[in-house]
């Protein structure tokens, strides 16, 4: 038996709910309904008692609803939020409510009623057709941004390329009868188109990561890096540098060629980082976990402080002067952004003076067939100095 507290418990929740409550007979006829009703459709609580459920529909759906509304009270049974498909409530006003409704059957004192709880979507989905649009238009603009990045970057290499070649055709021509103010002229001209140059470049593969995205498929990462290492062999020769690379580092599902730039532009720059007269080590290893493959490459390099990281990912951020350490600044950036693209991360770990580590973690859930091939590493040593 229900005690007067207990009632007075039941009745201060409903008035309370955040959600609307209606309580309708076997007939569908409203016997109860709480104040968030009132708030959700503009009408009052008289107004509503007695009336039928389908009162609060727009009317041309009141026929179809109290069809399937006697079939329901054939079998009644609970209903949950979220399993039945959204409903469109009628406001006083005329304006259509979006509504989320959940159906429970109550036995009171011997008889069938139905407990409708009610929550008002309208809001949310205006907020979610606002964000919705706001994504559309980001998209759109990025789209255009990287197209303008892509352009600029392309039409502008031509005449990069005649400042250049005619600077050098100049020197070769005419450099014995220039004095050396104007030699040193021409070469600060010079200079600077192959530095406008290489920034061209890697803006042009910034601005291609987006415009030319492929499938994602299998990629071995020991292929991956074994095809980056020949790439690079020349630097790797001249700086004498040494690579101690896992047998199974792993494979995962992405796009080849933005994957293999991401490892070309770490190596790169862990070749380019490193101390005066010490040949750079560099040790790439993977480590399995369970959503994603940790791939780590450590160098013996110049490091920096570990206060800069974030800056290391900036386009264009750079923390030693061009002339001792020449390149775009770009470098990181792309990498960074090709390891959005797969959904992973990238951060370092770096000490001045004792070398940095960076660590990729790159997911291989979309391809279970991964997890059963990515085994224990074994290290092989390879060298630039052989």
């Amino acid at each position: 038996m229900v005690t007067l507290s207990e009632q007075e418990l039941i009745q201060s929740a409903l008035e309370s709910s955040p959600a609307g409550v209606i309580l309708t007979d076997t007939s569908g006829t409203i016997v109860y309904c709480n104040p968030k009703t009132e708030a959700i459709f503009g009408f009052t609580k008289d107004e509503l008692l007695n009336q039928k459920i389908e009162f609060l529909l727009p009317e041309n759906l009141r026929e179809k609803h109290a069809a399937l509304r006697a079939e329901y009270m054939k079998k009644p049974v609970s209903r949950p939020m979220g399993s039945l498909s959204d409903l469109v409530g009628q406001h006083k006003d005329g304006h259509e409510v979006d509504l989320e409704i959940g159906l429970n059957p109550v036995q009171l004192s011997g008889k069938t009623y139905i407990v409708c709880c009610l929550v008002d979507l309208s809001e949310t989905k205006k907020s979610m057709a606002a964000l919705t649009k706001s994504f559309e238009n980001l998209k759109k603009f990025n789209k255009e941004l990287e197209n303008f990045a892509y352009v600029a970057s392309h039409d502008l290499q031509e005449p990069i390329r005649k400042i250049q070649s005619f600077g050098e055709l100049l020197v070769k021509e005419a450099g014995d009868s220039l004095n050396p103010e104007a030699k040193n002229y021409l070469k600060l001209i010079i200079d600077a188109s192959d530095r406008m140059r290489i920034l061209i470049s890697n803006l042009l593969e910034f601005s291609r990561l987006t415009t030319r995205a492929g499938d994602h498929v299998d990629v071995n990462l020991n292929d991956t890096i074994k095809q980056v290492l020949q790439r690079l062999d020349s630097i790797i020769r001249e700086s004498k540098a040494e690579f101690t690379v896992e047998e199974e580092l792993g494979v995962i599902q992405a796009e080849p060629s933005h994957i293999n730039l991401l490892f070309e532009k770490i190596i790169e720059n862990a070749l380019k980082f490193h101390k005066k007269d010490i040949p750079p080590k560099i040790t790439i290893r993977g480590k399995k976990e369970k959503e994603f493959l940790r791939i780590e490459i450590e160098d013996n390099g110049i490091g920096f402080d570990m206060k800069f990281h974030d800056s290391i990912f900036m386009m264009f951020k750079r923390l030693h002067p061009k002339e001792a350490y020449p390149g775009a600044g770009i470098g990181l950036t792309i990498c960074k952004k090709i390891i959005l693209q797969h959904i992973g991360e990238i951060y370092a770990k770096s000490t001045p003076d004792q070398g940095s580590t960076f660590i990729l973690e790159l997911p291989y859930k979309d391809n279970p067939i991964n997890k059963a091939t990515i085994q224990e590493p074994k290290p092989q040593t390879t060298s630039g100095s052989s």
